[in-house]
């Protein structure tokens, strides 16, 4: 199968957990082929994941040209930085997008990824994000009313947990700590300081088909455009290989063949 990689689908049926890969709108379902050797070629050409100009350079955000990058409301600082919103001032990239994504309600959540961590989604984005994350456990613990108050409570609970994941503690991670405590340390703390958010408490435990990597090597289509390895699984956004493990995000808008 060859074309260029649009994305990443990571999709749970119930217990069950499968990676499928958008390749020009050709579908390939990794579950098939954990245990098969793979080949994974790199053909040296780049596309935008968003209008598809050609890419001469590097990709920006996981597959954008720099022009989307700079322009689309979706590569804005306010989408990692949500509590730096700037709408108010009159500067937001795109209104539609506005009303219809960041004034929505979202969702803080505790989560078990590396460690347990802090972030917010948007509410129709539980469990995906966790699935993104290659989280094992996650709770919704907090409803704001849009996307700048959400970021605001996580940046004050960023005093007190993690926000972020560490890749390789994360891929060698098969079991989570029990997330209660800290779920009700932060509901005090939002309780405390958080008027007009609500609490919430909707827990879930995912099952990844997970190995722990034998190597934990992250490989690289810039540097070694073919790469041939046993499949042995995948979690987060990382395939898991015999000889290493490759970010599959990071290669959207690639021309990739897979054998």
């Amino acid at each position: 199968m060859k074309g260029y990689l649009k994305g990443v689908d990571i999709i749970s049926d119930g217990d069950q957990i499968n990676y499928r890969l958008n390749i020009d709108e050709q579908f390939l379902m990794l579950k098939d082929k954990t245990g098969s050797k793979l080949q994974i070629s790199f053909a040296g050409s780049k596309k935008c994941i968003y209008c598809g100009r050609d890419i001469k350079g590097k990709t920006f955000n996981n597959g954008y040209c720099f022009p989307c990058f700079r322009d689309l409301p979706q590569n804005d600082i306010c989408m990692v930085k949500p509590e730096k919103c700037h709408h108010i001032n009159g500067t937001c990239r795109d209104e539609e997008f506005a009303q219809s994504f960041c004034f929505q309600k979202h969702y803080i959540y505790i989560a078990y990824t590396s460690e347990i961590k802090v972030g917010i989604t948007h509410h129709q984005n539980i469990p995906k994000r966790w699935l993104d994350q290659g989280a094992i456990k996650g709770c919704v613990i907090a409803e704001a009313k849009n996307r700048k108050e959400a970021g605001q409570v996580e940046e004050y609970l960023m005093g007190y947990f993690a926000d972020k994941t560490n890749w390789r503690a994360m891929l060698r991670n098969n079991k989570a700590e029990c997330l209660e405590e800290a779920i009700l340390k932060a509901q005090d703390i939002i309780k405390d300081n958080f008027k007009d958010v609500k609490l919430r408490s909707k827990e879930l435990s995912i099952e990844f088909p997970w190995v722990s990597p034998p190597k934990m090597k992250s490989l690289n289509l810039d540097k070694t455009s073919i790469i041939t390895s046993k499949m042995l699984g995948a979690k987060g956004q990382y395939l898991i290989l015999e000889d290493g493990v490759l970010n599959l995000k990071k290669y959207r808008g690639y021309l990739i063949e897979i054998n």
